[in-house]
């Protein structure tokens, strides 16, 4: 008698088991088909459109099928004969989906903690909004999220990464790179806090300043660009990409010719040779999927000495790390890139989640080999979702090395 009453209960256990997983599927599945959505060449509308489609589809079909199963336990009425035949193929999706996801996220997290590339790095904590006295908030819902405890949106960290490329020219031992990404100037983050950021990269003293994509989202703030970006200072020049979000603005060009007055270099979709210290450098930049064409690369050059240190440095500017086979194909050195923004928000011993890319979380930030390309990635500058929770904003001075030490990573922290 008393193991028929406990039965109940033994099988409410069996179900949990046995849902509980597929509820973890079921949310890996759709956040993997957001991730890769996000790598499309779609146009804001569509993607806005089945960006809700996917939101509902996280809310619903657990809510249906948990509905049906419940008026079927509680009321007597069976369960659809097409939930009848959903509910235990989709589960299976789940658990598969989860079994899948499982090994794929450590060997994704393993590869990051690892990050080849670095053989030494430190940064320096900004707190922007200490700096000038305020939050500067172009909206009331932007005003309510900057202030949520733990959002890191106004911590700057301004990183000095030193980066083993493997086939740099020894003139170019210690050129040094300021990477900007992400900038996002759509109204809701004010321009003091852009002020800011141009204040520390020129203070960064680098060779080179390269932006990778996602510099305007709305037309009226094309006019912050002279007074922000136009201020930046360089050795050998500035240059930039185009990303997604520029496609916002009607005329995208208005973008590119906004910043060419301020004297940077447009890279997309074509290819520059400079001299830096009198080496020679190829210059490329890549806006795939949402802008074309590609740029016409040549063939490397392997010339004289050891390990082709005659040819040129090979250097592409990418918005988005999707690119990154694209770039190896083409004998890049070295390349930079943003569009994940390090996924906004990275959970404790989880990391990020939410990454718009092909190759999901892989990418989300950081720097990698992929042979024979180093890449780098990076968080961002702003965004227009203001959250950002144990994933600060990013601006990164790469200083290029032949030498690999032992790669080990060496962190030293300061504030600002």
């Amino acid at each position: 008698m008393e193991f028929c009453e406990a039965e109940p209960e033994f099988m409410i256990a069996v179900q949990l088991m046995l849902y509980l997983p597929a509820l973890m599927g079921h949310l890996v599945l759709w956040v993997a088909i957001f991730n890769r959505l996000h790598s499309t060449g779609l146009r804001h509308r569509p993607l806005k459109l089945l960006e809700k489609l996917i939101f509902l589809a996280i809310l619903a079909i657990p809510a249906l099928f948990g509905f049906w199963l419940w008026r079927a336990e509680r009321t007597a009425v069976p369960v659809p004969s097409i939930g009848q035949l959903l509910i235990p193929v989709y589960t299976g999706v789940c658990w598969l989906t989860l079994l899948i996801g499982i090994p794929c996220w450590w060997r994704y997290r393993t590869e990051a903690r690892r990050q080849l590339p670095v053989v030494a790095q430190s940064h320096k904590v900004v707190d922007v909004a200490a700096r000038i006295g305020d939050r500067p908030v172009g909206n009331p819902l932007t005003w309510i999220s900057v202030r949520l405890p733990g959002n890191e949106v106004y911590q700057l960290h301004v990183s000095r990464k030193q980066l083993w490329v493997p086939r740099l020219p020894p003139r170019l031992e210690g050129l040094s790179i300021a990477h900007l990404s992400d900038l996002h100037f759509s109204g809701r983050i004010l321009p003091p806090y852009f002020q800011v950021v141009i204040d520390e990269t020129n203070e960064l003293d680098a060779d080179v300043v390269m932006i990778s994509g996602d510099i305007v989202d709305r037309a009226e703030c094309i006019d912050w660009i002279p007074a922000t970006l136009g201020r930046l200072r360089s050795r050998y020049g500035m240059y930039f990409v185009l990303g997604n979000h520029d496609r916002r603005v009607a005329r995208p060009q208005d973008v590119r010719n906004a910043l060419a007055d301020c004297g940077f270099v447009d890279l997309g979709g074509r290819v520059e040779r400079r001299q830096f210290r009198d080496a020679p450098v190829l210059l490329a930049g890549n806006e795939a999927p949402w802008f074309y064409p590609l740029p016409a690369c040549p063939p490397r050059e392997d010339g004289a000495g050891e390990n082709g240190n005659g040819s040129p440095l090979r250097l592409l500017l990418s918005h988005a790390p999707d690119q990154i086979p694209w770039a190896r194909a083409q004998a890049f050195d070295l390349m930079l890139a943003g569009h994940t923004h390090g996924g906004q928000i990275q959970f404790p011993g989880i990391g990020p989640t939410v990454s718009p890319s092909r190759f999901g979380i892989r990418y989300a930030s950081g720097s990698f080999y992929e042979a024979p390309t180093v890449m780098h990635v990076s968080r961002g500058i702003s965004g227009l979702h203001t959250i950002r929770f144990r994933c600060p904003p990013e601006l990164a001075l790469l200083t290029l090395t032949r030498g690999s030490g032992d790669r080990n990573d060496a962190r030293s922290n300061g504030s600002a």
